[in-house]
């Protein structure tokens, strides 16, 4: 029989409904690039994209999943993610800071790598890694976690050759070293006590925290702090212990283990950091009796393929769809700016407007 001790502080039960993105993200470029032409900023774009894109997915990820970033090990499939176990029929499986950092940074450089791969968008670029893989490295405190990551490449296109050797690095306030040092104690309580749940210990860290039943021998825990945000959104805390025998749940005046049906936790994986995204999405300029061209490029995070579609208010401009290159041969009544939508949808129907200005500009007198 499950054991509740009397709870000190409120449990408060939480709704968690969308993915979290970095409230400031620090991101940095240690090293000094030279000059670089107009048209090998979409290359530097895409790997400042590519690596905001990992680290918040690893933040997330590692709160979603219980401090494991990358889950090789035993799991529980909820239905909207899958987190890992605190504690499995009789053993410890919570992870160690160390094993965290490094799950963390295997997740970094296979994650870095994977959106690279949309440089294949660039096929006037000569491309090639000057190492082997990524160098990442995360530092996780009691209240933070720091990332650095760095890819030195080559580049050349036309007469231009290079290298682009910057490393970037984000800071998140986020409380996980101690969410791991409580996920921990919690692991060893239950394989001193498997028929109890400290309410008073959780209580005493400060963090707002659900405990719910789930399936026949299973509870899960979330924690939510106000302290651990992206962009002023909440990242959750969950983890599962699986106690390898029925329990029985106490419904007396400090009970608080519900059934999971029983509570709104309703955790969805927002993606919208794999949203596809135009590199060069820039305002334009043209005069009355000249044609404009312009090939919107866009890539995809997740490695989908992409259409595009323009909404204007100007006649005569025409978009391809498949390959983002627009035509625009303007009309005397059209001088002044215009405000042009550019839409790129990816095969999951997940989609991305950006906005440039175009400027018509009368012809100008011989």
């Amino acid at each position: 029989q499950i054991t509740v001790f009397i709870m000190v502080g409120v449990v408060v039960l939480i709704v968690i409904s969308s993915m979290l993105f970095l409230r400031s993200p620090a991101i940095k470029q240690d090293a000094s690039l030279q000059e670089v032409p107009e048209d090998i900023q979409p290359v530097i774009l895409l790997m400042k994209l590519c690596f905001e894109s990992v680290s918040k997915n690893a933040i997330l990820l590692a709160g979603y999943q219980g401090g494991r970033p990358i889950i090789d090990t035993e799991y529980l499939a909820l239905p909207e993610f899958y987190t890992s176990y605190a504690y499995f029929d009789g053993f410890i499986t919570a992870p160690s800071l160390d094993e965290s950092e490094q799950k963390m940074n295997d997740y970094l450089k296979s994650g870095f790598v994977k959106c690279l791969g949309n440089l294949s968008k660039f096929p006037d670029y000569k491309i090639s890694p000057i190492k082997e893989e990524p160098s990442a490295a995360s530092n996780i405190q009691r209240d933070f976690v720091q990332i650095s990551l760095s890819y030195p490449i080559r580049l050349q296109k036309g007469g231009y050759m290079g290298e682009l050797d910057d490393e970037y690095s984000a800071v998140f306030e986020f409380r996980l070293g101690e969410f791991i040092e409580i996920e921990q104690e919690i692991a060893k309580q239950t394989l001193s006590h498997p028929d109890l749940v400290n309410f008073t210990f959780l209580s005493s860290k400060g963090v707002n925290t659900a405990v719910v039943t789930y399936g026949k021998d299973e509870l899960v825990y979330i924690f939510r702090d106000e302290y651990s945000k992206i962009r002023d959104k909440y990242i959750p805390y969950v983890f599962a212990v699986k106690l390898g025998e029925p329990y029985s749940v106490s419904h007396g005046a400090f009970s608080s283990l519900l059934g999971y049906t029983d509570v709104l936790v309703n955790i969805s994986m927002d993606k919208s950091y794999e949203y596809p995204f135009i590199l060069n999405a820039y305002n334009l300029e043209v005069y009355v009796g000249e044609s404009l061209s312009h090939d919107f490029n866009a890539i995809s995070p997740a490695g989908r393929n992409i259409t595009y579609k323009i909404s204007s208010s100007l006649e005569n401009i025409y978009l391809n769809e498949q390959t983002g290159q627009m035509v625009y041969d303007p009309i005397e009544q059209e001088t002044g700016t215009h405000e042009l939508n550019i839409t790129v949808t990816d095969t999951e129907g997940d989609n991305n407007t950006q906005n440039i200005f175009i400027t018509v500009y009368q012809t100008e007198q011989q």
